[in-house]
């Protein structure tokens, strides 16, 4: 099932099929069941069900069977990225669920004796005639660049978070946390051997579940350390059909990263299939449609198009990528590790002052001390204990047209600096849980923009983001060396080459010049800006940043992209409304 939304209330369920090719429900053990997504567990489940399941129904009716057995703990026992819904007619309950991470959005909106859902937030936007828009989300949204919390632009609609459950019966809803990473135990001391088999197993299962039993499965290989690694574990799957393809830019050495992506390709021989992005840069097309949320993906329409060809014409139904494997496996942000903070947390001062003065002689930094001790230790144990997130870096200070009595009255700063996870125990775990959060859900909210081919994140399989939060943190990161665990782990099955490499090309270069080669880009941000009469920023001081990013001065990319991506929603949003009127008229 590619997509389902639906209406539940006294005269039981109703689904609306969105698409002429999308299925409706089923029944199953009693159950009526919308189920879109994978398991990637399912012989596991089955054989605990044992004869109770029916094995030829698939994996809706392996859920429905599963929901009998565990009830509303039914999200624990269900690996993969999925959204469930089940309808039990008998008790007129049903019960919304989704994989633990949130990788599989699913939305909902709460009447009296009524709810909606919908895996699509403009299905179910169109369904509520909802065009009640939510001031606070899209503070949270320029404030962060990211989605964290169960709020959408519309103001009656609500996503369910990562972790959480709902149950419906005619008296009302009731959300349960029935998953947590924060809840995730330390593992007993292991051999060091023990560490790296085990992430070798978790790390291949997340892989060989992920991949299209039915058809070619393909993995967009970057020429990174994550990528590479899912791809080198999928082509080493026994009778796989694998490929990749490849965004590759060579008019722009600098900017390419080719040489490393053939290092992957030499030692296992995948069928390539790079596509040159040089006439395919952001904003070198119009945005190709409207989705239920702001995403800097609007500007990407041209090499969206130009892979969704290539999918097609290979019949590709399935892509496998590297993403989140900076959280998992451990890459810090800024030039602090905020693990070491940890100990101090725990009131050991001396181990605390012991770590953070090894790890700065080891790197070799020129730093004071003090410094390292206010960075390092200080500022990650104060955020923590005031409930804020866990940076070793000061924020960066917001953009000179940002208009300051808007950043003042939707307190932007402090929203900022907002916890969105639910707590850990100490700062270095919280900074993980927080990162994975706004991942996942930012990547679920981008789910709607790829319908023609499934994306999976093999690398937040659960027991593997269980496993690397469960372990000694030096393991994972060291002076001079991240993701220590997963270059020893995969020794032999990563190119020597890449599992040696020490970082990867970055930079903004392909938005500025695509953004510069664009006029009809800076006249669509620039004629009527809608974020100007909310109050965000004024027509002058917006149009002098459009033309500024141009040439490269954006202040910081995120607050810039992220007010880009808004405008360029907002003007979608009125076009989707006027639309959606016209057709409930008709």
């Amino acid at each position: 099932m590619k997509r389902f939304c639906g209406r539940i209330g006294s005269s039981g369920l109703r689904v609306f099929v969105p698409h002429e090719a999308d299925e409706g429900a089923g029944v199953h053990a009693g159950c009526t069941v919308l189920f879109r997504g994978f398991l990637a567990n399912e012989a596991a489940l089955l054989a605990e069900l044992g004869s109770s399941a029916d094995r030829e129904a698939g994996e809706p009716a392996i859920a429905a069977h599963a929901y009998r057995r565990w009830g509303d703990g039914v999200q624990q026992r269900l690996l993969g990225e999925y959204a469930l819904v089940l309808f039990d007619a008998r008790e007129g309950t049903a019960l919304l669920t989704h994989d633990a991470l949130g990788l599989a959005p699913l939305f909902y909106r709460e009447r009296p004796g009524e709810l909606s859902f919908a895996t699509h937030l403009l299905d179910l936007a169109a369904l509520s005639s909802g065009d009640d828009l939510d001031p606070d989300y899209f503070a949270d949204y320029l404030a962060t660049g990211y989605i964290t919390t169960a709020r959408t632009p519309f103001a009656s609609i609500r996503r369910l978070l990562p972790g959480m459950t709902l149950r419906w019966s005619p008296s009302g809803t009731t959300l349960r946390r029935t998953w947590d990473l924060a809840a995730v135990g330390t593992l007993p001391r292991l051999a060091a051997a023990e560490y790296e088999a085990r992430l070798l197993e978790l790390l291949t299962e997340g892989v060989r579940s992920s991949m299209d039993r039915h058809g070619p499965t393909w993995t967009s290989l970057s020429g990174g350390l994550d990528s590479s690694t899912v791809a080198c574990l999928a082509a080493r799957e026994p009778a796989a059909r694998t490929g990749a393809f490849s965004l590759v830019i060579p008019d722009y050495p600098e900017a390419n990263e080719e040489a490393w992506m053939r290092e992957v390709i030499r030692e296992y021989g995948i069928p390539w299939h790079p596509i040159d992005i040089g006439s395919a840069l952001p904003f070198s097309q119009p945005p190709d449609g409207f989705t239920g949320e702001p995403s800097a993906s609007i500007f990407h329409a041209a090499v969206r198009k130009k892979t969704n060809e290539l999918l097609a014409q290979h019949g590709v139904a399935t892509v496998l990528t590297g993403d989140g494997g900076d959280a998992i496996l451990g890459t810090f942000s800024g030039s602090v590790p905020t693990h070491l903070a940890d100990p101090l947390f725990s009131g050991d001062v001396v181990s605390a002052i012991r770590g953070v003065r090894d790890w700065r002689r080891k790197e070799g930094h020129t730093r004071s001390l003090s410094f390292w001790i206010s960075r390092a230790l200080l500022m990650p144990v104060s955020s923590h204990l005031r409930g804020k997130q866990i940076k070793s870096e000061p924020p960066l200070p917001p953009p000179p047209w940002l208009d300051e009595e808007y950043a003042r009255r939707v307190r932007l700063s402090d929203r900022n600096w907002r916890r969105v996870a639910t707590r850990c125990a100490t700062p270095g775990a919280q900074e993980i849980w927080d990162t994975i959060w706004m991942g996942s859900l930012s990547m679920a909210a981008g789910a709607a923009t790829h319908e023609t081919y499934a994306v999976r994140t093999p690398l937040l399989y659960r027991p593997l983001v269980e496993f690397m939060q469960a372990i000694p943190r030096e393991l994972i990161l060291r002076p001079r060396c991240d993701r220590y665990l997963q270059r020893r782990a995969l020794k032999g099955i990563l190119p020597e080459r890449i599992r040696r490499r020490a970082g990867k090309a970055v930079g903004t270069w392909p938005f500025v010049e695509g953004l510069r080669r664009s006029p009809a880009w800076m006249d669509l941000l620039c004629e009527n800006p809608r974020i100007v009469s909310l109050g965000i920023t004024s027509r002058e001081a917006w149009r002098a940043a459009v033309h500024q990013a141009a040439v490269g001065q954006t202040y910081g990319d995120r607050y810039f992209l992220t007010a880009a991506a808004f405008e360029i929603w907002l003007q979608g949003f009125e076009a989707w409304r006027r639309a959606n009127r016209a057709a409930a008229v008709a």
